[in-house]
Protein backbone atom coordinates (compact mmCIF):
# COMPACT_ATOMS: atom_id res chain seq x y z
CA UNK A 1 0.00 0.00 0.00
CA UNK A 2 1.32 3.09 -0.82
CA UNK A 3 1.63 6.65 1.38
CA UNK A 4 -0.15 9.61 0.61
CA UNK A 5 0.46 11.23 -3.02
CA UNK A 6 2.49 14.12 -3.51
CA UNK A 7 -0.55 16.51 -4.00
CA UNK A 8 -2.10 14.93 -0.78
CA UNK A 9 1.08 15.60 1.33
CA UNK A 10 0.78 19.32 0.18
CA UNK A 11 -3.11 19.73 0.23
CA UNK A 12 -2.67 18.49 3.84
CA UNK A 13 0.21 20.86 4.76
CA UNK A 14 -1.61 23.76 3.71
CA UNK A 15 -5.01 22.97 5.80
CA UNK A 16 -2.78 22.68 8.70
CA UNK A 17 -1.04 26.42 7.80
CA UNK A 18 -4.15 27.40 7.27
CA UNK A 19 -5.49 26.37 10.88
CA UNK A 20 -1.70 27.73 12.65
CA UNK A 21 -2.97 31.13 10.88
CA UNK A 22 -6.38 30.97 12.72
CA UNK A 23 -4.40 29.96 15.77
CA UNK A 24 -2.12 32.77 15.55
CA UNK A 25 -4.96 35.39 14.90
CA UNK A 26 -6.95 34.27 17.94
CA UNK A 27 -3.66 34.15 19.86
CA UNK A 28 -3.30 37.87 18.81
CA UNK A 29 -6.83 38.93 19.67
CA UNK A 30 -6.92 37.39 23.23
CA UNK A 31 -3.52 39.21 23.97
CA UNK A 32 -5.04 42.68 22.82
CA UNK A 33 -8.32 41.61 24.77
CA UNK A 34 -6.02 41.11 28.30
CA UNK A 35 -3.65 44.02 27.46
CA UNK A 36 -7.28 46.42 26.85
CA UNK A 37 -8.70 45.18 30.31
CA UNK A 38 -4.92 45.79 32.10
CA UNK A 39 -4.56 49.26 30.88
CA UNK A 40 -7.82 50.62 31.52
CA UNK A 41 -7.50 48.56 35.17
CA UNK A 42 -3.90 50.42 35.38
CA UNK A 43 -5.80 53.57 34.85
CA UNK A 44 -8.09 53.13 37.73
CA UNK A 45 -4.94 52.19 39.89
CA UNK A 46 -3.48 55.76 39.22
CA UNK A 47 -6.55 57.85 39.76
CA UNK A 48 -6.74 55.65 43.26
CA UNK A 49 -3.59 56.20 43.82
CA UNK A 50 -3.52 59.72 43.19
CA UNK A 51 -6.76 60.35 45.69
CA UNK A 52 -5.52 58.19 48.23
CA UNK A 53 -2.62 60.00 48.54
CA UNK A 54 -3.86 63.10 49.40
CA UNK A 55 -5.09 61.83 52.32
CA UNK A 56 -3.89 61.89 55.34
CA UNK A 57 -4.27 58.21 56.66
CA UNK A 58 -2.97 57.23 60.32
CA UNK A 59 -4.49 53.17 60.20
CA UNK A 60 -2.39 49.97 59.30
CA UNK A 61 -5.04 49.35 56.70
CA UNK A 62 -4.53 52.60 55.07
CA UNK A 63 -0.83 51.23 54.21
CA UNK A 64 -1.97 47.92 53.25
CA UNK A 65 -4.43 49.28 50.40
CA UNK A 66 -1.29 51.54 49.11
CA UNK A 67 0.91 48.34 49.18
CA UNK A 68 -1.81 46.55 47.14
CA UNK A 69 -2.49 49.12 44.79
CA UNK A 70 1.48 49.33 44.03
CA UNK A 71 1.18 45.72 43.47
CA UNK A 72 -1.53 46.25 41.13
CA UNK A 73 0.26 48.82 39.13
CA UNK A 74 3.44 46.78 39.15
CA UNK A 75 1.75 43.64 37.98
CA UNK A 76 -0.55 46.05 35.51
CA UNK A 77 2.13 47.42 33.54
CA UNK A 78 4.06 44.09 33.77
CA UNK A 79 0.85 42.52 32.05
CA UNK A 80 0.78 45.07 29.16
CA UNK A 81 4.67 44.63 28.26
CA UNK A 82 4.79 40.80 28.35
CA UNK A 83 3.51 41.00 24.92
CA UNK A 84 6.60 40.95 22.71
CA UNK A 85 5.36 42.53 19.34
CA UNK A 86 7.71 40.42 16.97
CA UNK A 87 6.75 38.74 13.47
CA UNK A 88 5.51 35.82 13.96
CA UNK A 89 6.30 33.38 12.41
CA UNK A 90 9.74 34.56 11.40
CA UNK A 91 9.49 34.70 7.57
CA UNK A 92 13.66 34.72 7.43
CA UNK A 93 14.47 31.12 8.23
CA UNK A 94 11.55 29.98 5.64
CA UNK A 95 13.43 32.18 3.26
CA UNK A 96 16.20 30.35 3.83
CA UNK A 97 14.93 27.10 3.39
CA UNK A 98 13.88 28.44 0.27
CA UNK A 99 16.70 30.14 -1.28
CA UNK A 100 19.12 27.04 0.50
CA UNK A 101 16.72 24.07 -1.07
CA UNK A 102 16.07 26.16 -4.68
CA UNK A 103 19.41 26.11 -5.73
CA UNK A 104 20.21 22.49 -4.95
CA UNK A 105 17.03 21.40 -7.25
CA UNK A 106 15.13 19.72 -4.33
CA UNK A 107 12.67 17.46 -5.51
CA UNK A 108 9.19 18.50 -4.07
CA UNK A 109 10.56 21.55 -3.14
CA UNK A 110 6.41 22.90 -2.70
CA UNK A 111 5.78 19.93 -0.09
CA UNK A 112 9.15 21.21 1.81
CA UNK A 113 9.04 24.59 2.17
CA UNK A 114 5.26 24.40 3.48
CA UNK A 115 6.77 22.12 6.07
CA UNK A 116 8.98 23.94 7.05
CA UNK A 117 6.72 26.99 7.57
CA UNK A 118 3.96 24.83 9.03
CA UNK A 119 6.92 24.09 11.45
CA UNK A 120 7.64 27.93 11.90
CA UNK A 121 3.75 28.31 12.96
CA UNK A 122 3.58 25.63 15.41
CA UNK A 123 7.01 27.35 17.52
CA UNK A 124 5.34 30.65 17.18
CA UNK A 125 2.07 29.20 18.29
CA UNK A 126 3.66 27.52 21.05
CA UNK A 127 5.60 31.19 21.70
CA UNK A 128 2.84 33.27 22.30
CA UNK A 129 0.57 30.34 23.91
CA UNK A 130 3.47 30.90 26.90
CA UNK A 131 3.50 34.53 26.91
CA UNK A 132 -0.07 34.57 26.84
CA UNK A 133 0.00 32.20 30.14
CA UNK A 134 2.82 34.65 31.85
CA UNK A 135 0.07 37.19 30.70
CA UNK A 136 -2.84 35.79 32.09
CA UNK A 137 -1.04 35.30 35.82
CA UNK A 138 0.15 38.93 35.82
CA UNK A 139 -3.49 40.29 34.76
CA UNK A 140 -4.58 38.00 37.70
CA UNK A 141 -2.00 39.10 40.10
CA UNK A 142 -3.01 42.60 39.14
CA UNK A 143 -6.72 42.16 39.49
CA UNK A 144 -6.73 40.29 42.62
CA UNK A 145 -4.58 43.10 44.29
CA UNK A 146 -7.07 45.40 42.67
CA UNK A 147 -9.87 44.19 44.57
CA UNK A 148 -8.27 43.80 47.72
CA UNK A 149 -6.96 47.27 47.66
CA UNK A 150 -10.29 48.22 47.11
CA UNK A 151 -11.20 46.69 50.04
CA UNK A 152 -8.38 48.34 52.15
CA UNK A 153 -9.70 51.91 51.31
CA UNK A 154 -13.26 51.12 52.24
CA UNK A 155 -12.22 49.57 55.64
CA UNK A 156 -9.82 52.72 56.00
CA UNK A 157 -12.33 55.46 55.11
CA UNK A 158 -15.24 53.36 56.99
CA UNK A 159 -12.68 53.14 60.18
CA UNK A 160 -12.34 56.68 60.22
CA UNK A 161 -8.69 56.23 59.04
CA UNK A 162 -8.71 60.08 57.01
CA UNK A 163 -8.29 62.97 58.73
Amino acid sequence: MAGPSQDERERTLELINEEFDKRLEQQARAGLAIDTKATVIVGFVVVAVQIFVGLKHTQPWATLAFLFLLVSFVSGVGTIALRKYTAFPRPQPVLDFYNEHSVAGTVNLRERVLGKLVGTKAEAVRLIGSQDETKYKTWVVMMTSFGVAIVMVVVSVLSGSPK
